[in-house]
């Protein structure tokens, strides 16, 4: 049967074991961030914000903003919006990029129309004039395509009533006013054409005289750049035309004017534009101003067709696959002309997608240094090199992709890797990548809740004090973590951590106490025990400090330290710890168990320490236990202390 006090003892024991596991646990643990499962989310829809989508796009055609309603109706099909709606909002977003874009054809149309008129080109201002009412046509099939989309949309929506006041209602009789404001637009450029027809046929009742004129060019080959010759004659029914202006015109838009003479001719010299075109298209025009209006028609020469020659280059480009905010990155390239004579020194820009970052003159063969923006954003890019023209030698344009990414940092930290609580943990660190020392940086140290910042010198090092404070835990592992944030553009922040075991030194003497307290309370209550008093006895063998320690058996009343298996195993013991304590000068203490004073010899005794932990284990069951030893238990003691002396003379300690 089991005594009481060995019962409670165990008791004690149990709980105090359970106290101390799930008091190494810090209470500061992270809590997982919880997400909805996207499976189960709802779908977030409002059917104001659609209606408010549509009258902004209608809004851009009613600017005839061609660009913006493409990029803003372009977006629709990516739009949230219920399934009995996918349809018909793309409808309305293809029908109203198509619409912005007849717009905008008519009003340049009707500008152009203008011109002609004032300039009594009557059959060039026909020939538009046919085609402006089929524009029109479709501009109002358009928008009455549109307004069933609204209507379908509206319904859709369950719209009780556009006058019921609601935000919807509105939303919607917002979307009526853009198209009514369309219609109204639509209407003007009808009234407008109207106008201009009935002009048109008004110049063509009046009894004009008809214009002719001429153009020759020589030669009818020329490098761009070089000056050709132009010459003709204006004249009306038989009679030449004096001191009326003639305009030539490269590629229909006017280039040069010159003014014929008494005669009606006219002749100049230009300059073929730098277009690098194998072919232009030279034409003379002469339509009436000032005193000729109302009595002659307008009139325009033979297209002439040139051969234009210019030199040809081709570049062969590489970058580097990777390149960094903020650092310079290498642009190689080199010409190749293909027979053609080399240019020298050419002007190319560097262009990040469509940015600019970089100018520089180049030779043939080039290798050069851009720096990339530091506000670039990391990822897939384009760089692009445009050769500006030079004289004879056509531009050429080249784009090569690049990826732009940040420089992780290395961080090493040196920090302890045991602590003990309340007190200050020094931190230090030194940052550091392959494109130079990472200085003036913000680093922030995190300890528990305790946190402190600081920023690195000039070659990376920093260095902090960071507290942590007392809790209701014992011993556990907490992280330290190490956060990074770069002031340089190409270095990514960065997060590091180290664990570092930590001892509660308040809480662990608080239970110390407690277990002494309880230890004496069942010692008072249910008196010592037999196998106590025998350890304390065979303890007190061993004096706490002597720099020469005496065992002898006959100061052992309790133990009988015989020649029985028993006596001689304690004896090895016994012979094992006076070596022990006289080469590592470590004596067991009054207060010890055999166990505790093992643990404290353990570091200094190398390999004799496995020899000696077995040697304490069989001791304690020599003291502690029933057990009967046997002969193999002697040998086995007496082989341990001579495996522990030969390791001790050994390693010479």
């Amino acid at each position: 049967m089991v005594a009481p006090s060995r019962r409670l003892t165990r008791c004690v024991l149990l709980v105090l074991v359970c106290m101390l596991l799930t008091s190494a646990v810090f209470p500061s643990a992270l809590i997982a961030a919880s997400h909805e499962n996207p499976d189960e989310s709802k779908e977030v829809f409002s059917g104001i914000a659609l209606l408010r989508y549509y009258s902004e796009a209608l809004d851009l055609v009613l600017q005839k903003d061609e660009a913006g309603v493409e990029y803003k109706l372009g977006k629709m099909p990516f739009t949230n919006v219920p399934s009995h709606l996918k349809e018909v909002t793309g409808d309305f977003a293809s029908s109203g990029i198509e619409l912005s874009c007849r717009v905008v054809s008519i009003d340049e149309h009707l500008d152009e129309l203008r011109v002609l008129l004032s300039q009594s080109r009557i059959d060039d201002a026909a020939e538009l004039a046919d085609r402006i009412p089929e524009e029109l046509s479709l501009s109002y099939g358009i928008l009455g395509a549109l307004e069933r989309d609204v209507e379908v949309s509206s319904e859709g929506l369950k719209i009780a009533s556009p006058d019921s006041g609601s935000s919807l209602s509105v939303a919607y009789n917002e979307v009526q006013d853009r198209l009514n404001r369309i219609e109204k637009m639509l209407n003007r450029y009808q009234n407008i054409f109207a106008d201009l027809l009935l002009r048109l046929e008004a110049l063509g009742e009046v009894n004009l005289l008809p214009t002719v004129v001429t153009l020759v060019v020589e030669p009818d080959v020329a490098f761009v750049g070089d000056e050709i010759e132009f010459y003709g004659v204006l004249s009306s029914a038989v009679e030449p035309m004096a001191e009326r202006t003639i305009d030539i015109l490269v590629n229909g838009t006017e280039y040069i004017s010159v003014v014929t003479d008494v005669s009606g001719h006219y002749c100049g010299m230009m300059r073929l534009p730098y277009e690098y075109d194998p072919q232009v298209s030279l034409q003379a025009l002469y339509y009436p101003v000032e005193r000729d209006k109302g009595m002659y028609i307008s009139s325009a020469s033979q297209m002439v067709e040139m051969d234009v020659l210019f030199y040809q280059s081709w570049l062969e480009l590489s970058v580097e696959e990777e390149a960094h905010p903020g650092l310079e990155f290498e642009v190689e390239g080199r010409f190749d002309y293909q027979g053609s004579p080399s240019s020298g020194e050419r002007d190319i820009e560097v262009y990040l997608d469509d940015v600019m970052i970089g100018v520089e003159a180049v030779s043939d063969e080039f290798s050069v240094k851009v720096m990339m923006p530091p506000e670039v954003e990391v990822g897939k890019h384009t760089v692009s090199i445009s050769v500006l023209p030079y004289e004879r030698y056509a531009p050429v344009l080249i784009s090569v992709p690049v990826r732009v990414v940040w420089v992780v940092p290395a961080v090493t930290l040196d920090i302890p890797s045991r602590a003990v609580v309340p007190g200050v943990i020094m931190v230090v660190g030194k940052i550091s990548s392959d494109f130079g020392s990472v200085s003036d940086t913000k680093v922030e140290i995190k300890l528990g809740k305790s946190s402190v910042s600081v920023v690195s010198d000039e070659d990376g090092v920093f260095a902090a004090e960071i507290k942590m404070n007392v809790g209701l835990w014992l011993l556990g592992a907490q992280p330290l973590s190490v956060g990074v944030f770069p002031s340089q553009p190409w270095c990514s922040p960065v997060l590091v951590s180290e664990k570092i075991i930590l001892l509660n030194a308040v809480t662990c003497g608080g239970m110390l106490i407690m277990l002494v307290a309880l230890v004496l309370l069942m010692r008072r209550k249910f008196g010592a025990d037999p196998n106590v008093r025998r350890l304390v006895d065979v303890v007190d063998v061993i004096p706490a400090s002597s720099s020469s320690v005496h065992l002898n058996a006959a100061s052992v009343p309790s133990v009988q330290l015989d020649d029985s298996p028993r006596g001689k195993i304690l004896k090895c013991y016994l012979w094992s710890a006076k070596l022990i304590q006289s080469v590592t000068r470590v004596f067991i203490k009054p207060q010890q168990t055999l166990r505790e004073f093992f643990c404290e010899v353990e570091p200094l005794l190398g390999p004799a320490a496995g020899f000696f932990r077995q040697l304490t284990s069989l001791a304690e069951r020599m003291l502690y236990s029933k057990y009967q030893p046997t002969d193999g238990d002697v040998s086995c003691g007496e082989q341990l202390y001579q495996d522990i002396d030969r390791e001790i003379k050994s390693e010479d300690l």
